[in-house]
């Protein structure tokens, strides 16, 4: 028998061939997964996203930030400045003796109402503009009858001297807004936190039977 003749070089071997198909299959594989995700996915992460999965007319966002510093502050003012300029775009045909009025609304408790009604009346106080803002379980009862057949705003607060007032409303999710004070209002802003789904404006347009803008 002859001796085991050993090889004097390494065979040929596919391991490149591997290796590339492998780096492309993970490519394609991780590019379904977010293609994936964003069909899905129907929060309002940003105003862009949010004018897409709502069709209402975006008037402004907030920065959302769990903790105070120097620059969420000025991102908050900013956000406060801008809204405030597109708000007053609507803000033409004001009756005699009778204040501009922002209804603010939304779908689930946490949104930001307050918070957005809170930065608002700040800065418009601090530019010399004469504000109230009245919320309801507060200012009014959103349960009464009064609040519920209500044709007028004057018919749920007592008008004074101010020149805007902002109205915010209940939960949609709660109670029925009476569609007269929905109407009478200069603007109607629903405010969507950044978890929300793009039902908050967009399915609610009906129930509403008004045209709302969102933030």
């Amino acid at each position: 028998l002859n001796p085991p003749a050993y090889p004097l070089s390494p065979g040929a071997s596919n391991r490149k061939k591997i290796v590339i198909m492998t780096c492309v299959a993970t490519f394609l594989l991780l590019l379904a997964f977010f293609l994936l995700v964003e069909f899905i996915d129907r929060t309002l992460r940003d105003s862009i996203r949010a004018r897409k999965l709502t069709g209402c007319q975006i008037l402004g966002d907030f920065p959302y930030s769990r903790r105070s510093t120097p620059y969420s502050q000025i991102y908050e003012r900013d956000s406060t400045r801008y809204l405030s300029n597109s708000i007053f775009r609507f803000f033409t045909d004001r009756k005699k003796g009778e204040p501009y009025i922002l209804n603010l609304l939304s779908v689930c408790p946490g949104s930001g109402k307050t918070y957005i009604g809170e930065h608002l009346e700040e800065y418009w106080k601090s530019i010399g503009i004469n504000v109230r803002r009245i919320s309801a379980g507060t200012d009014f009862n959103a349960d009464s009858s009064q609040y519920l057949l209500a044709t007028g705003i004057n018919e749920i607060y007592t008008p004074g001297n101010e020149d805007v007032l902002i109205v915010e409303h209940p939960e949609l999710r709660q109670i029925n807004i009476p569609t007269p004070l929905l109407r009478n209002a200069h603007v109607n802003l629903m405010v969507a936190g950044n978890r929300s789904t793009g039902s908050c404006c967009g399915n609610w347009k009906p129930r509403l039977k008004v045209n709302p803008t969102c933030a």
